[in-house]
């Protein structure tokens, strides 16, 4: 607004151009604080425009995410749809599956314990094994027949002290097919212990 005077020429109504000219003057700061205002929302605006774009932008890819999101989404559904199909057609049953799954871990957790078994009597009878080490490349191994205890075989168990008395420790000595062979392996199989060679 522009500056504004009144002016009055009656003569009784001093009262009234005073209110009236306080009334302009209060317009005038009220329009000036407007325009203050205005131009500082601006100047606020101008600073915040970059942050509204960039926001724009973000949202804008977030948008083609989602939806490139929900299209995938999409997709797996009907792929798990024709697997299902698939699944029904060849017979497949959820419950005797899981059952199977359940007989494997039993079977696996008593396979366990039977190999822990096998070790342990593997221990307790390590003088009933004869372990060596290959005394050359391309070796042979069905040239040591192994200990003569284990290549023996007793028709009936009753007589199994009576030839551990007349054997005595020659049941474990090593059986192999010929001197080379014993040679070989004394010098260079890598024996855990000290063996007699037959």
């Amino acid at each position: 607004l522009h500056d504004i005077s009144l002016t009055a020429r009656t003569g009784g109504h001093g009262a009234e151009e005073q209110i009236l000219r306080d009334q302009l003057k209060e317009a005038q700061r009220q329009h000036d604080d407007a325009q203050a205002e205005a131009k500082r929302l601006e100047v606020v605006l101008a600073h915040r425009r970059p942050e509204l774009e960039a926001s724009r932008a973000k949202a804008q890819k977030g948008a083609e995410a989602h939806l490139a999101y929900i299209k995938e989404l999409d997709t797996l559904r009907a792929q798990l749809h024709i697997l299902d199909e698939r699944l029904g057609a060849v017979g497949y049953d959820g419950a005797a599956h899981e059952s199977l799954l359940q007989r494997q871990r039993a079977l696996t957790e008593q396979g366990r314990a039977l190999h822990e078994r096998c070790e342990q009597l593997s221990l307790r009878m390590a003088g009933v094994r004869f372990v060596y080490r290959d005394p050359e490349p391309a070796f042979d191994r069905a040239r040591v027949k192994g200990l003569l205890c284990n290549l023996i075989t007793l028709r009936d168990r009753k007589y199994a002290t009576a030839l551990e008395v007349v054997a005595g420790g020659r049941l474990f000595q090593v059986v192999v097919d010929s001197e080379v062979t014993a040679k070989a392996l004394l010098q260079h199989g890598s024996l855990e212990r000290r063996v007699t060679i037959i």
